[in-house]
């Protein structure tokens, strides 16, 4: 994540910390990478977690999400929440 999208959500107050880390979600053989540090990811995480609910429960409340049935995607649907 770079600091464009990080300022993008709004997030400046994470400190990226950018540099070489071992990844373990990557193969045993191949896991350091020039990424954000392991305490600022799961922070970024944490938040796209709690933004995800969040805008869950804004279509709920908007009528997008019906129990028992599919409702097929509409682009720009009336209600539909907008990050960008």
């Amino acid at each position: 994540m770079d600091e464009t999208v990080q300022k993008a959500y709004g997030w400046q107050d994470i400190d990226l910390a950018h540099d070489f880390y071992e990844v373990d979600y990557l193969p045993e053989n191949d896991r350091v990478r020039y990424t954000i540090s392991p305490d600022a990811r799961k922070e970024v995480l944490k938040r796209l977690l709690k933004l995800n609910h969040e805008i869950h429960e804004q279509e709920v409340k908007a009528g997008l999400h019906i129990k028992g049935k599919t409702k097929k995607k509409q682009a720009d649907a009336p209600g539909q929440i907008k990050l960008f």
